[in-house]
């Protein structure tokens, strides 16, 4: 508790409209300003909307610069919102630890697109990792209050954290998710699952299995999700041309990538970035 306080206390406050530390809406004005845009539809509109939490279980240990690059991670996180929302729509951190975001499209596409913007930041990635980021969307009425759909995504996150913790507890957990971390953090790499079984001293089969089991998706898999992770950030918050994404994202063949994408996404990689056009 004595940590958490020594946290929270760097983390500034929420009076007031505005968020000192990141410049953002804090709940307040987030809620008045949305208050005043519904005001120009109809009452029957919908609003997408994201919440993104970042939660790190693990034990650390808070020092002082601990904290201070914690802190810097969080910013580096409200930058990748920002970055991503600015035009779009409304946002704000509406917590310590938490953002909101109301902006056209799907709530779900827009809950993915974030979580790949955020874990696509090297700053928030490695002081967080990979299993730190949990995002929940729904549809915002112009007839709800602010406040309930708080609750029903603070309720759904923390369904998603218990979860994690959960996995946290398996065998093997800690080395595997240093593993996957990497393997987010440098994506253009190609990775073999040979030398990562041998340096967790188990059998190729096995290592897979773990994997899959700590995180729902096989090695391979996993491999492919960190590229497409970061060629989605880019399709929905740069003009890089598809091929320039593809190079960036570790594929020499712009062809293959858009199969590879087409297959994660459902969409090609035009379709997905028209999908956020302002």
């Amino acid at each position: 508790m004595k940590n958490d306080v020594r946290y929270l206390t760097q983390c500034h406050n929420f009076t007031g409209e505005t968020d000192h530390m990141t410049g953002m809406y804090t709940a307040a004005g987030l809620n008045n300003a949305f208050d005043a845009m519904k005001t120009k539809f109809p009452p029957e509109t919908a609003f997408p909307a994201v919440f993104l939490r970042v939660c790190q279980d693990r034990e650390e240990e808070f020092s002082k610069d601990y904290i201070r690059e914690r802190i810097a991670a969080l910013i580096a996180a409200a930058e990748s919102v920002r970055s991503f929302a600015e035009k779009r729509g409304l946002y704000g951190r509406v917590s310590e630890n938490s953002f909101i975001v109301i902006c056209g499209a799907d709530a779900d596409t827009i809950a993915d697109a974030l979580r790949c913007a955020v874990l696509s930041n090297p700053r928030y990635r490695e002081q967080f990792g990979t299993d730190s980021l949990f995002c929940a969307g729904e549809t915002l009425h112009a007839n709800q209050c602010f406040s309930d759909i708080r609750q029903s995504f603070t309720q759904q996150i923390e369904a998603m954290r218990k979860e994690a913790s959960l996995r946290r507890l398996l065998p093997q957990y800690d080395e595997l998710i240093g593993i996957r971390d990497r393997i987010y953090r440098e994506p253009v790499e190609e990775y073999r699952i040979e030398p990562f079984a041998k340096q967790c001293m188990v059998s190729v089969n096995y290592f897979n299995a773990r994997y899959k089991a700590c995180f729902g998706v096989s090695f391979h898999q996993d491999c492919i999700s960190s590229r497409i992770t970061l060629a989605k950030h880019l399709l929905s918050t740069t003009g890089m041309r598809i091929v320039q994404v593809a190079e960036a994202c570790g594929y020499a063949d712009s062809k293959y990538f858009s199969r590879q994408f087409s297959a994660a996404a459902g969409l090609n990689p035009k379709q997905y970035r028209e999908l956020f056009r302002s």
